[in-house]
């Protein structure tokens, strides 16, 4: 066994009867070695989002492809009834693009409302909300006012309203949305 001074490559020398034959052995090996491609996939527009393709190059083995699932969403109405078409002026509405780049809207107000028990109930919004009823004198009823729950309070011939949904999003910490390019997804969504 000897290795090349100025390669670096190792070969093997045997006898084959009377003949000594020798084998590159790092020469071989790079001959029958099949390296994995790994390679990247861009976002389609309101089609996919951007993944990887992993290609083992074996025999009888194919590429594995990961790619990002576009966000799905339906708006729907305080009614339940499926919204189509542009965002309406009555909501609260947050706006993100999702995998792919395309432009979708998230309603706060309507989720608020859907959730309204589990938020009522959370942190600080407990206190916040009995704060408000220890003090009311006359009667009081709970509405759902353009996705918002609001507290209408009838004391005598004075009719009063409080936008509980409004009251908690101002005693929460909500999460930022930021616009990502999709150059920064792809350097910095890591698999």
């Amino acid at each position: 066994v000897s290795k090349d001074a100025t390669t670096g490559n190792i070969t093997i020398s045997y006898k084959d009867g009377d003949k000594t034959e020798t084998l590159d052995l790092t020469t071989e090996i790079q001959r029958v070695q099949n390296y994995t491609d790994v390679s990247l996939s861009a976002a389609e527009v309101g089609v996919k989002g951007a993944g990887v393709s992993v290609n083992p190059n074996k025999t009888g083995v194919t590429a594995t492809s990961f790619v990002e699932t576009l966000t799905s969403m339906t708006r729907y109405n305080a009614s339940g009834v499926e919204e189509a078409g542009a965002v309406t002026a009555d909501k609260t509405y947050y706006s993100y693009k999702d995998e792919s780049g395309e432009l979708r809207y998230i309603s706060v107000s309507q989720d608020v409302s859907n959730d309204f028990s589990t938020i009522v109930n959370e942190g600080t919004n407990k206190t916040v909300i009995e704060e408000i009823v220890k003090n009311i004198t006359g009667d009081i009823k709970v509405i759902n006012k353009n996705g918002d729950v609001v507290f209408v309070i009838n004391n005598g011939g004075t009719t009063e309203e409080i936008n509980l949904t409004e009251l908690i999003k101002e005693n929460s910490f909500l999460a930022s949305l930021a616009d990502q390019s999709a150059t920064e997804n792809t350097s910095e969504v890591k698999l």
